[in-house]
Formats: C-alpha cells, sequence, structure tokens
C-alpha cells in the first residue's frame, strides 16, 4: 500500500471549527497522516462580528514549506488548500510545488478555492483572476461550491445541466477531479421549510451572510465530474446528489467535506483505490452525521445562550466598535467529537426535517455510460449519411 500523507494549508480559529480545525481531524479519523499549515490564526471566524488575529505572509509560508523541504519532511502525497486569503500566499504555495514533487512526483493538489458565496466575495477581486489564471491549471481537484464554479469558469449556474458545463470548462483547463460542491438548480422542485427551534426558518448556507429563508427550500446538490484518464476510462463520468437543505446556517461545511472527500479518497478499497463517487457517498454521509449532532446540541444550548446575550446587551457608546452577532444570527459551528465514530464508519442517511422521506446518499450518475460499440466495415449501415 502507497504511504498517503496529506499537507493541509488553511487557516485556523482558537475557538471554533473551521478550515484546518474542521478538515485536519477528519483526515486523521480516516487514517491519514496530516501536517497541517496555518494560513493564518484567528480569534474565531468571521459569523462572530469581530475577531482578532494575524494572518501569514507568503514570504513566510514560503518559508515554512522550505524548512520542511531542507528537512526531508516536504513529502506530502497529496496537499489540501483552503482559505489563503491573498495572491501573495496561494503564490507561496505554487512556488512550492517543485519542491513538493522533487520527493513525490505524483503530489496531488487539491484546491478548495475560498472565494464567496451566495453571489458575493469575501476576498479582494483581484484573488479570482490569480485562482482563475494560476491556480486551477496546476489542481489535480478543485472543490468551488456555485458561486465560485462561476466565477471561475465563467458559466452562470442555474440548472444542472450549466454546471455540467462549468465543470467542463474546468477540466479543459487542466483539471481532473470537479466537485460543486452545493448548488441550488432553478429546475429541482423545493420543499417546505423545516422551522427551527425558535420556530422560524433559515438558510442553510455555510456562507457567513445571513438571509431570510424562504418558505420551501430547494434540495442542495452536489455533483461530481471527472474527466477521463487511465483511472476512470475513456469518458467523462458525472454524478449527482441531493440532500435537503436544514432550517439553520453552519459555519465550516465546506472544509468538513473537503477533508472528508480528500480523506477517502486516500483510502485504499477492494480494487486498490475508493472511486471518487463513492468518496463522495462517505463524505456526504460523515457531513450529515456532523450537522445532525450539531444541531441536536444547539437546540439544548441555545436558550441558554440568547438568554446569556440579552442579558449583556447595553447601548454602545459613539465610536465604539459593533457589537458580537448575536447567538440567534451566528452560524452553528460544527460538532465533530460526537460525531467520531460515523465518520470512520458512516451511515447513510440524510438528516431532514421529521416527516420527509429517508432519502439515499447513492449518488446518480449523469453521464451516458457506454452500452455497446458499433463495427461497420462494410459501409451498409452508414452508407449514404
Amino acid at each position: 500500500m502507497v504511504a498517503r500523507r496529506v499537507l493541509s494549508i488553511q487557516s485556523h480559529v482558537v475557538h471554533g471549527c473551521v478550515g484546518n480545525r474542521a478538515a485536519a481531524l477528519p483526515l486523521q479519523l480516516l487514517g491519514i497522516e496530516t501536517d497541517v499549515l496555518n494560513t493564518l490564526q484567528y480569534s474565531n471566524h468571521a459569523g462572530y462580528g469581530s475577531f482578532a488575529g494575524e494572518k501569514l505572509t507568503g514570504d513566510q509560508l514560503y518559508a515554512l514549506l522550505d524548512g520542511m523541504h531542507r528537512n526531508g519532511l516536504l513529502a506530502a502525497s497529496h496537499v489540501l488548500t483552503g482559505y489563503m486569503g491573498s495572491a501573495e500566499t496561494i503564490r507561496a504555495v505554487l512556488r512550492a510545488l517543485p519542491l513538493l514533487r522533487s520527493a513525490r512526483p505524483d503530489v496531488q493538489f487539491w484546491c478548495d478555492p475560498v472565494l464567496g458565496d451566495n453571489g458575493r466575495l469575501y476576498v479582494p477581486p483581484a484573488l479570482v483572476d490569480v485562482y482563475r489564471d494560476e491556480v486551477v491549471p496546476h489542481a489535480y481537484a478543485l472543490l468551488p461550491n456555485q458561486f465560485e464554479a462561476e466565477v471561475l469558469s465563467g458559466v452562470t449556474i442555474c440548472t444542472a445541466a450549466d454546471a455540467r458545463r462549468a465543470c467542463g470548462v474546468l477540466h479543459r483547463r487542466g483539471v481532473e477531479l470537479v466537485v460543486i460542491t452545493s448548488a441550488e438548480f432553478a429546475d429541482t422542485p423545493a420543499v417546505p421549510a423545516a422551522p427551527s427551534a425558535d420556530g422560524s426558518s433559515s438558510s442553510s448556507s455555510s456562507s457567513y451572510a445571513a438571509a431570510a429563508a424562504p418558505a420551501t427550500l430547494p434540495p442542495l446538490s452536489v455533483l461530481l465530474s471527472r474527466r477521463p484518464s487511465a483511472v476512470s476510462g475513456t469518458w467523462r463520468r458525472e454524478y449527482r446528489v441531493d440532500v435537503p437543505q436544514l432550517p439553520h446556517r453552519f459555519a465550516g461545511t465546506g472544509d468538513l467535506l473537503a477533508g472528508l472527500l480528500l480523506g477517502w479518497s486516500c483510502r485504499d478499497g477492494v480494487r486498490g483505490h475508493v472511486p471518487a463517487h463513492v468518496a463522495l457517498r462517505y463524505s456526504l454521509a460523515g457531513v450529515q452525521s456532523v450537522l445532525r449532532h450539531t444541531v441536536s446540541t444547539n437546540a439544548a444550548t441555545s436558550a441558554v445562550a440568547t438568554a446569556a446575550a440579552a442579558g449583556a446587551a447595553a447601548p454602545s457608546p459613539a465610536g465604539a466598535p459593533p457589537p458580537p452577532a448575536a447567538p440567534a444570527t451566528r452560524p452553528l459551528g460544527l460538532n465533530l467529537l460526537e460525531s467520531i465514530d460515523d465518520i470512520r464508519h458512516p451511515v447513510e442517511r440524510v438528516l431532514a426535517h421529521d416527516d420527509a422521506p429517508t432519502r439515499s446518499l447513492t449518488p446518480e450518475r449523469l453521464d451516458a455510460p457506454l452500452r455497446a460499440v458499433l463495427f461497420d466495415m462494410d459501409g451498409t449501415l452508414t452508407d449514404g449519411l
């Protein structure tokens, strides 16, 4: 068995579960040795309204990687990048790719292009150009959400067909595997929004932006596309999974899914590797388990947190910084520890409101598999066409 080792280059928070805090533990639970490089260290994620901390510069990040290289420690089989925050830090990773390939020529670069969500960027606009023109051509796997897939491909995504076209654009730029990690398609029927703990409804997006939820919510779709290769075969493989939206917002779900998907893809299966669509099934099952425990924990503590926030409320003096976001409007922090067994041994069930039917996490294959080959040796079948 080939030794797998992941170098995870993402953000870090002291309190909360985003970035490396969401990705590294699942990788390790799946038996993957993981080296962690934090692009920044903040007190908490941005959903709290304020935070403190520092970012690494590009030179600082490269110096760490170069230090590992000089000591023979930069031997990852896979590199996973998440939130980078600036052009200089992602370019530092690109500068280090030759160092990684000198030790492991077959190293795979998995990129979660954390740029924005729900139609808005939360990084400088110039960073989109850097990802599109400089990062994408080097990526083995790209894990964008719907909005990120749009800005990187130039394709407006309204339907599953649009998403497939966007994946095609990214494949032509050199990406082997594209997973659009969350999308809402206009041609997918909506379902009634489940009530939250306080009787209201809210968006289940992982974005930090607050948004009012509609009375009905379409399911979230995940689309996986693998271009033709010696592994996947002559034909492009495409799969889609739909899961119901929940009446909550979460922080870190994209980071968690990226870690799980890479972790399962690194594992050995019956035929020597776990196929991408099977890794997607197991990963989504793990995410569903984490969300189930997160919602359960939040329901037990939300009343206490809301009361504490109300008691602490007071007028702010002129010029004072804005108060932190109230717990009721803050994205829920993921509860990983109660899901350890389910991450290791995924149970494929979908978390939804109580009256929803059980739904399968088995991906639907979208590409048309080859069923027959026709040889017309004498032209009798094609004559005149």
